[in-house]
């Protein structure tokens, strides 16, 4: 997920987004979306991925600990 930085800027509170998102007091967040509102409050170093067929939420720190499997 750290290469969307390369692709999509942080903005100045050091988000990644890439949805349709309204956030407040959101901050070091990746936030990507497939056209669904994402509403984001108090948030802080979360990855939040919704492409349709799944939902992800989880702290940036633990990214780590997904393992996507092809036979999902």
């Amino acid at each position: 997920m750290d290469a969307l930085g390369a692709i999509f800027p942080p903005d100045p509170s050091g988000n990644i987004i890439k949805a349709n998102h309204m956030g407040i007091d959101t901050r070091n967040s990746i936030i990507y979306g497939n056209g669904r509102l994402i509403t984001t409050i108090g948030v802080d170093g979360f990855i939040i991925a919704d492409t349709g067929d799944a939902l992800l939420i989880c702290p940036k720190d633990k990214a780590q600990s997904l393992k996507i499997s092809s036979t999902c």
